[in-house]
């Protein structure tokens, strides 16, 4: 298992480390352009040539620039515009964004074929059937309740190998005992959420499944390419963010000393080979 979690750090550490990034800038764009495709905001196609997307972001700039616009979002406009330019204006870069549809301006061009981190589908079985309905599963759920005050749809994004369709009793029993028992606040979220609104997270949960099994059948090889792991946990970022973080504490502190330098020494000789 800790050979497991290095080798999903040594591979994809830098990557995951930038995600957050592609987010929050992502949530920027929507919030002032009502869009995250920076070739709508620059009014372009996908296929637009390099002079064409110059020009629609010294068109744009000159209209946002602090010294001119009377907007109260200017600025924040005409900053996020260089990042959209800086991204599109460099080959590498808008190469990574047609593919992946990241632009974090400040993470190299990544060929994911390079990376192949020898993790199967049993590795990842076997982590799930340990950490589920462990102390450390109790604690992360109580501690991402109070996080996200009740709201189970959040909770399920934050909580590493959680489903709906598999632990919405289990959770909802866990959480009620603690409210018994004033552990923790009685957020209306939770308490008053509506039966549609179960529904819902259980109906897109079923869809999701669905779709998973439909791309299993269509590829069942056991080791997964890296690259189509990001892919996948661009829509669950906190959720993995926490998978790698805890299950290195948890392998680092279980591992004897000795062994453990041993490990750590031969990762830095493979950061130094790379």
């Amino acid at each position: 298992l800790r050979q497991l979690c290095k080798q999903i750090k040594s591979a994809g550490q830098f990557v995951f480390s930038h995600l957050w990034l592609h987010f929050m800038f992502a949530d920027d764009l929507q919030r002032l352009f009502s869009t995250r495709d920076p070739y709508e905001i620059l009014g372009l196609q996908h296929d637009a040539a390099a002079q064409d997307i110059k020009r629609a972001y010294y068109r744009l700039a000159k209209v946002h620039h602090p010294d001119k616009s009377s907007d109260d979002t200017g600025t924040e406009k005409f900053q996020a515009l260089g990042k959209v330019y800086a991204i599109l204006s460099d080959d590498e870069k808008r190469k990574v964004y047609d593919q992946t549809k990241a632009f974090d301006d400040e993470t190299p061009a990544v060929d994911w074929q390079k990376f192949n981190t020898g993790i199967s589908e049993e590795d990842i079985i076997q982590f799930k059937s340990a950490y589920q309905r462990s102390a450390d599963e109790e604690a992360d759920v109580k501690r991402t309740f109070v996080k996200v005050a009740g709201d189970m749809n959040k909770l399920y994004e934050y909580v590493m190998c959680s489903d709906p369709l598999e632990d919405e009793e289990r959770f909802r029993t866990m959480i009620a005992r603690w409210i018994e028992s004033k552990e923790v606040e009685d957020y209306p979220a939770f308490s008053k959420e509506t039966a549609a609104k179960q529904k819902r997270r259980m109906d897109k949960a079923r869809k999701e499944r669905a779709a998973a099994d439909k791309a299993a059948k269509k590829d069942k090889k056991s080791d997964e390419d890296l690259g189509d792991l990001v892919l996948q946990l661009r829509a669950n970022k906190s959720k993995y963010d926490s998978f790698l973080d805890d299950l290195e504490r948890r392998v680092t502190e279980a591992a004897p000393t000795k062994k453990r330098g041993a490990a750590d020494g031969a990762a830095r000789t493979g950061k130094k080979g790379r």
